[in-house]
């Protein structure tokens, strides 16, 4: 069930309460009425009982009975009187009578027991019962008060219901408001109008459109920070592939000048074929190539994306390898895939992350001086999600580090001048642009960061 809304606690509050009211006054009125009903039917029975008394206690003490006529027309005058019956000092019928002479009686008769005894001598000469019937009279006054508490009821039960409908009009305009700050986010303009009234709805309404105002004001801020961030980030990053450039340039602009001044030295010493210069043309050829697509993979990577794609996880991580490839020499790399994964989002933000994911590692391996450095990556895919893993095994990261690892401008590399803001805005495309997480954790070895990613387009 999904959670319950003010208008509708008010109204099971309200209810609750006037049903408890209700009830606790019905009820104790209604007992009230009937012990009074029933105590006046006992001092009815008591009256009949002391009128033929003590005529009933004279005959006993003398020996007669002369007290059958007496009781005969005692049944046969009270409606309510069923049968009387007299038994003595040891509890024996002396003497019973059933009204019109009836063999079987009501079992829901009830009972009034009235004791005789001579107060002369204080001897108890025997005890008078009277079996009875509920007064007609009686009846009839308690059928009335249940028809008045059930006019009673009603009256509550309209009362209520008026009082529902009043709070619904009451908080209809707040049930709207509510409905509206239900479905916003901070990405989105929730159109709110000032309200010149001094309601309470309106003083609310007036005090949340303030609120938002700086909410959005915050916001655009915040994003234009952020949008500096990641526009810094990706400058040091074009540093850092800058120099990977140059790097994986200077062996084969080494070959090239070699091959140039071998075929320089052939041609002066005649011994420059034809075959022999179209075989170092082509090795030539076969080197520029190389780095002609060595400009192609960082040209793609730096390419800006301006709609998001579906692309494959593998192969992204693969393109950010040969990226930093000029780093990895003296690391083992091992990538572990099951599968061949597919996200959707921006490619160049993705690999972007990779790449400061796995520079990161780079730098603490170097940074600890690992001897056997080593760096593995697995994708593996669960029911709904892709994950993907970067371990080293430079021992992990401090407890005070980790717990700040993702804040911006912090870094534990100030000996190599680190700017704190790669994992960090690493985070905020997984998380904020691609709608995944990015998470850290020490494992047996080193640092495990984990991204994970809803799968599919």
């Amino acid at each position: 069930m999904g959670r319950r809304t003010l208008f509708s606690r008010i109204i099971v509050s309200n209810f609750i309460i006037m049903a408890i009211f209700i009830l606790s006054f019905l009820l104790q009125n209604y007992f009230t009425v009937k012990e009074q009903v029933q105590a006046l039917e006992q001092n009815t029975i008591e009256s009949i009982a002391k009128t033929i008394e003590p005529v009933i206690t004279l005959n006993l003490s003398i020996g007669l009975d002369n007290y059958t006529e007496l009781i005969a027309h005692t049944l046969k005058a009270h409606d309510i009187i069923e049968r009387i019956e007299l038994r003595d000092a040891q509890n024996r019928v002396i003497f019973e009578l059933n009204k019109d002479n009836k063999k079987v009686l009501s079992p829901e008769l009830k009972k009034h027991k009235l004791q005789i005894k001579d107060t002369l001598v204080q001897k108890v000469l025997g005890e008078l019962i009277f079996f009875h019937k509920d007064s007609l009279i009686n009846e009839v006054v308690m059928n009335k008060y249940v028809q008045y508490l059930f006019v009673v009821f009603l009256l509550f039960f309209i009362a209520v219901l008026s009082l529902t409908v009043a709070t619904y009009l009451n908080l209809l305009p707040l049930k709207k408001l509510t409905k509206k700050l239900d479905s916003y986010h901070p990405n989105d303009k929730l159109e709110l109008e000032l309200k010149d009234d001094k309601s309470e709805v309106s003083i609310i309404n007036n005090v949340i459109k303030g609120m938002l105002n700086k909410i959005d004001e915050h916001t655009n801020k915040k994003q234009a920070y952020e949008k500096n961030l990641a526009q810094q980030n990706r400058l040091a990053s074009m540093g850092e592939m800058i120099a990977n450039i140059a790097h994986q340039w200077r062996q084969p602009l080494m070959n090239i000048n070699a091959i140039l001044m071998n075929m320089d030295r052939s041609v002066e010493l005649d011994k420059a074929s034809k075959k022999y210069l179209i075989e170092k043309i082509d090795n030539i050829v076969d080197i520029t190539s190389h780095m002609s697509q060595t400009i192609e993979d960082f040209s793609t990577f730096f390419k800006p994306d301006k709609n998001k794609n579906t692309f494959s996880v593998v192969e992204s991580i693969e393109d950010a390898l040969i990226i930093v490839n000029s780093r990895l020499k003296y690391i083992d790399v091992k990538l572990k895939n099951e599968c061949s994964p597919l996200v959707y989002g921006f490619r160049g933000e993705f690999m972007q992350v990779m790449i400061s994911l796995i520079n990161n590692a780079i730098d603490t391996l170097e940074e600890k001086q690992i001897e056997s450095k080593k760096l593995k990556i697995e994708v593996t895919l669960t029911s709904n999600a892709v994950v993907l893993s970067i371990e080293d095994n430079a021992k992990g990261i401090k407890k005070e580090d980790i717990e700040h690892i993702f804040d911006p401008y912090y870094t534990t590399k100030h000996k190599s001048g680190g700017t704190g803001l790669g994992l960090y805005i690493s985070k905020l495309l997984i998380e904020e642009s691609m709608h995944g997480q990015l998470l850290v954790e020490n494992s047996k070895e080193g640092a495990k960061f984990s991204i994970i990613l809803k799968e599919g387009v």
